[in-house]
């Protein structure tokens, strides 16, 4: 079995080397992306957890082009109808392990939203943005088969309503929170201003999983300082978008 760091390797070597050919709008029929059932006693839910732990090291290993309903009943011991009784098709496994890393995300940003009070200046408002980075940072770097995740996510349009959700519920928390330092402020920019600050800061989180720090021989910290100095910038603009 291959260690984490040889996996994390094999990524590297994969990384440009494009993804999964997932079906399309434009030419393919629609895909089933919902799980048929969700367990219910305590050794179903061991099977479920099972399946999507397998199909996350899968991913790590594998890529999207490796990740199958056949690999994971080889992979996890199981059979065919055992994961198909939950999982209708490879897309709605990876949808299922998308909205699960994106809930954990969501979680970790808004934990921090919790612990702190809203930031009345720009240094303090990019300590926030450096606590998000690093705890997003964080859990994305724990889930397992998180950066062919992100990578199908922004590239799979049959998933994208997964990374829409989660920037809608990042979102809502963070106009309201911008608009308690700002209240004088225009809503409509507000709202505009920080669904393109979300949208930065994935990319940013996605850089990282990535391990893009390395190319421009930046370190992870130093990477998320800089991106956190960025976002906390961009925000605390918005706050002279009067309307």
């Amino acid at each position: 079995m291959r260690t984490r760091t040889q996996r994390n390797a094999g990524v590297s070597s994969r990384r440009r080397a494009g993804t999964s050919r997932a079906p399309t709008r434009a030419n393919a029929a629609p895909v089933d992306l919902e799980t048929k059932t969700l367990p219910s006693q305590a050794r179903s839910r061991s099977t479920f957890g099972a399946i999507l732990r397998v199909a996350g090291e899968i991913l790590n290993d594998d890529g999207l082009d490796g990740l199958s309903i056949n690999a994971v009943c080889r992979q996890a011991g199981l059979t065919p109808p055992a994961v198909y009784r939950y999982f209708p098709n490879k897309y709605a496994l990876l949808k299922a392990l998308a909205e699960r890393l994106m809930e954990a995300q969501d979680d970790a940003v808004l934990a921090v939203a919790r612990r702190r009070t809203p930031a009345h200046s720009e240094p303090a408002l990019a300590e926030e943005m450096r606590e998000i980075l690093r705890d997003v940072a964080a859990v994305t770097a724990a889930f397992p088969g998180n950066v062919f995740i992100l990578r199908a996510l922004r590239v799979t349009p049959i998933l994208r309503d997964v990374r829409r959700a989660s920037t809608a519920k990042v979102a809502a928390q963070r106009v309201e929170r911008l608009r308690s330092i700002f209240p004088a402020a225009d809503l409509a920019s507000l709202r505009r201003g920080v669904w393109l600050g979300i949208e930065t800061a994935n990319a940013m989180i996605e850089l990282i999983a990535e391990r893009e720090w390395e190319v421009v021989g930046e370190s992870r910290q130093a990477t998320i300082e800089a991106a956190a100095a960025l976002l906390a910038h961009h925000y605390w603009a918005l706050g002279g978008a009067v309307s």
